[in-house]
């Protein structure tokens, strides 16, 4: 609404106080500085002079989980637990739907490497407890098991984490699905029972599935 008055008060050759004009250049210069870091992170992989980006876009609407969803994508083939690390820290700081999609769509990606596949499990158990924190080594922990004739059962689960005391997922978006925690635990279970699933991955999965 202010910037509306203020382009009629251009429009109509009247000029803006100081105190209007600064309110317009804030604004012009807050939508450049959303346009700069959604490019940042939408193309992956920001180095370490660009890590301003990430927080930059919290403020920005939905340019910012698009961004991220952009950038998801190109971690498809990332095999480097540090540069996924550094990432999908960044997406875990969210909450919104479209991030969701994209983070459940690559944790049951095939195609995908088992290393960000395990990423995408830890994103939905923190949208199932924001206070966990796993790091990779954690998720993909050997679970304990016992083989009896019929079947593998897991008797004890593998993963290793510890509690935040503050929550992931403070960046909200847009909302979460009415039945999110049911589609991640659909999700893991899936996960877990497929044995043509990276054994990395069905470890990941399931803490998702003993997630509270």
């Amino acid at each position: 609404m202010m910037r509306a008055i203020l382009l009629g008060l251009l429009a109509g050759g009247l000029a803006p106080s100081p105190v209007l004009r600064s309110v317009l250049d804030a604004q012009n210069l807050s939508s450049a500085k959303c346009v700069s870091a959604a490019a940042i992170v939408a193309k992956g992989r920001p180095n370490e002079a660009d890590s301003w980006a990430y927080a930059a876009l919290q403020p920005c609407g939905s340019v910012g989980p698009k961004a991220f969803v952009q950038g998801i994508a190109k971690y498809k083939d990332e095999t480097d637990i540090a540069a996924l690390e550094d990432f999908m820290t960044q997406v875990d700081n969210w909450t919104d739907a479209s991030v969701f999609q994209a983070v459940t769509e690559l944790a049951m990606d095939s195609t995908a490497t088992q290393q960000v596949r395990v990423f995408a499990v830890r994103h939905l158990i923190y949208l199932l407890e924001p206070l966990m924190l796993y790091n990779y080594a954690g998720l993909t922990r050997k679970a304990d098991t016992t083989v009896t004739a019929e079947m593998t059962t897991w008797q004890d689960v593998g993963c290793v984490g510890a509690m935040r005391s503050a929550p992931y997922g403070s960046f909200k978006g847009a909302p979460l699905p009415v039945d999110y925690k049911r589609r991640i635990r659909a999700t893991a279970a899936s996960l877990v029972s497929s044995p043509t699933v990276p054994m990395r991955v069905r470890y990941a999965a399931l803490c998702a599935l003993h997630t509270p």
